[in-house]
């Protein structure tokens, strides 16, 4: 799956001789990044074992990505799978939030994995 875009931004640019700013039109091309790992927030009243367990996968989540480009369906599968590992690490410990974000990013990387599906 590649995503690219371009997308017009518009922007302020202040002159150097007045209070005003003109608008510019900036053109910014490039391919989308790798879904953001979930915010767990707060882990002081968490078990320190789901703490640690949580974060060697979301860990191992971030090495996948750093292993590959977003436009690469290898790398893809790879985020996917860690993706899936991390979002069951979140359903184990019944953390729902999370765990949904991180099944839909592994869906939408990896769309035709059927074991990550219900039967």
């Amino acid at each position: 799956m590649v995503y690219r875009f371009a997308l017009p931004l518009l922007i302020t640019l202040p002159l150097a001789s007045s209070a005003m700013a003109v608008p510019a039109l900036v053109l910014q091309t490039g391919e989308a990044p790798w879904p953001s790992l979930p915010d767990i927030g707060d882990t002081a009243r968490m078990d320190p074992e789901v703490v640690s367990l949580v974060q060697n996968q979301m860990t191992a989540v971030s090495e996948a990505m750093a292993s590959g480009e977003p436009s690469d369906p290898v790398a893809q599968g790879i985020v996917g799978t860690a993706y899936a590992e991390l979002g069951l690490a979140f359903e184990a410990n019944t953390m729902w939030t999370p765990a949904i974000a991180c099944y839909e990013n592994a869906f939408r990387l990896i769309p035709g994995e059927d074991r990550l599906r219900d039967p």
